[in-house]
């Protein structure tokens, strides 16, 4: 139930299949196919009932070896080959009232093709169904080809676009979005059920879902590649219910994290200075990934008052904290200039914002953390903490309007946080808390052709790297795998300070 609404679940497998043999009980990675929709029914929060639908006597053995009932066996007129779903679906709903004398708010259908949809994906399109009120939802995926941009047709012997606009597209980020239409989840109010136009209404909603999770079973070749995703998508779970504080989460690594951690499962509080632009990111992240758990909390490093909001906030709105992690940049306007020209009240200045605020914040979280009797500490330092940095990279060269250099704070406070994190992880022995730290290499922020050219003879494959080079480390840390790796510096830096 949701929202006082009443919710059947429907999940229809006929025993013919053309393309692949057997497909609805043929096994996926040890498990028959119709089981992946089938557990769904017990993870939704939402749905009430379920009902299924089948002519087969073999589905129905798998069905209930699996712990799940079955209550009629489909009529044969409605297990042909072109027989629609919508028509079997309406006989399975119709049938529950007639005989169980039960009726439904709202029905969802659970595509038995599409095994590798979870219940977020269940529970999101239901919610959007009826928050939204929209006459019925089904679930798509971004097309990974576009009509107006990249598609073709045969007509007339000639080869023309499939879709034009009146303006010329000659980048493809300026055309409509488009999707393609999954087999996941179709979710319909019930008097639109067995309306007229049950699937294509003038207000009809798309639940989004990633291309990860959208593999529709048809061919032989489906069965491999929702195999392999299912393999490599074990690690979605690696932060499952974990509640993750990015600090800094709206700087070029910190948007990078936020994510990564989203799509591995966690509960994740955006923690930045920035009021409006945290609302737009994380408002931004809800859109791409409309089941996450992701909130925002304003939040200054340097200020003790600040830090104490952000962890109440979090136990009021999650109950525990798991991790904190700091990737923040705090520095004032005069920030990157020659060793030469830096003066000593920039200097002091921006040692009480950078490793200052490291300090606050860490302190203050491990003290909640003692409090909470386990916590993960993990701060983002730099190679250049670790190594002088390679001065001929900049020499000669000019970034807004400014000579580019390394400035001296930056190696000496990226240091410090490095050192920060290993004492503390020896202070707090036997306490529970892991404190560790990621050193990424540079990171790509449209710096001159130049400099990258410089900087990648350094390196041995990449070169400069992108910010979500740094998330695999990040997830490790964050996981249990890493349980007994306290105090290190993990650097990621594509070999440039060997």
């Amino acid at each position: 139930m949701y929202k006082g609404k009443q919710i059947l679940a429907t999940i229809c497998a006929r025993g013919g299949s053309k393309g692949v043999k057997n497909k609805n009980i043929k096994e996926l990675n040890g498990k028959p196919l119709i089981c992946y929709s089938l557990e769904l029914l017990k993870k939704s929060k939402l749905v009430d009932d379920y009902i299924i639908s089948t002519d087969s006597q073999e589905i129905i053995d798998v069905v209930k070896q699996h712990g799940f009932e079955v209550f009629f066996k489909r009529p044969d007129e409605l297990a042909k080959d072109k027989v629609s779903r919508i028509d079997v679906i309406q006989h399975a709903v119709t049938w529950v009232k007639d005989n169980m004398k039960k009726e439904y708010d709202v029905v969802v259908d659970l595509g038995v093709a599409t095994p590798l949809k979870n219940e977020q994906d269940l529970d999101g399109a239901i919610k959007l169904l009826i928050e939204k009120n929209y006459p019925n939802v089904f679930s798509v995926t971004p097309a990974s080809k576009n009509p107006y941009y990249n598609m073709v047709e045969k007509n007339n012997g000639k080869i023309i676009k499939v879709k034009t606009l009146p303006k010329e597209i000659t980048d493809r980020r300026d055309t409509p979005e488009v999707y393609n239409m999954n087999d996941g989840v179709n979710v319909w109010w019930n008097k639109t059920l067995f309306s007229k136009t049950p699937q294509f209404n003038e207000n009809t909603g798309v639940y989004v879902m990633p291309a990860e999770r959208s593999v529709d079973i048809d061919e032989p070749i489906d069965f491999k590649i929702a195999e392999a995703i299912a393999g490599t998508n074990s690690t979605n779970s690696l932060l499952k219910d974990k509640v993750v504080v990015i600090a800094g989460g709206l700087g070029l690594i910190g948007r990078a994290f936020v994510e990564a951690v989203v799509v591995n499962g966690a509960h994740c509080i955006i923690a930045d200075i920035n009021k409006k632009e945290g609302r737009i990111f994380s408002k931004a992240i809800k859109s791409k990934y409309p089941n996450c758990s992701v909130e925002f909390c304003a939040l200054d490093i340097t200020s003790k008052k600040s830090i104490d909001s952000l962890l109440k906030y979090a136990k009021g709105k999650f109950g525990k904290i798991n991790a904190v992690v700091n990737t923040s940049y705090p520095r004032n306007k005069n920030w990157g200039i020659k060793f030469e020209d830096v003066e000593f009240k920039d200097f002091n200045e921006n040692s009480m914002l950078h490793l200052g605020g490291y300090f606050l914040l860490a302190q203050q979280v491990s003290k909640w953390f003692k409090k909470q009797e386990y916590g993960n500490i993990i701060n983002v330092a730099s190679i250049q903490g670790v190594r002088a940095p390679k001065f001929d990279t900049y020499k000669g060269i000019k970034f807004n309007n400014k000579e580019m250099t390394s400035p001296a704070e930056y190696s000496m406070f990226k240091a410090g946080i490095i050192h920060l994190t290993a004492f503390m992880a020896k202070y707090y022995k036997g306490c529970n808390i892991r404190c560790n730290c990621i050193s990424p290499g540079g990171i790509k922020a449209a710096q001159p052709e130049e400099f990258l050219e410089r900087y990648e003879v350094h390196c041995i494959n990449k070169g400069m790297l992108d910010p979500q080079d740094m998330c695999g480390a990040l997830i490790f840390l964050l996981s249990d795998m890493s349980e007994f790796v306290n105090g290190q510096n993990i650097i990621v830096d594509d070999g440039w300070s060997l």
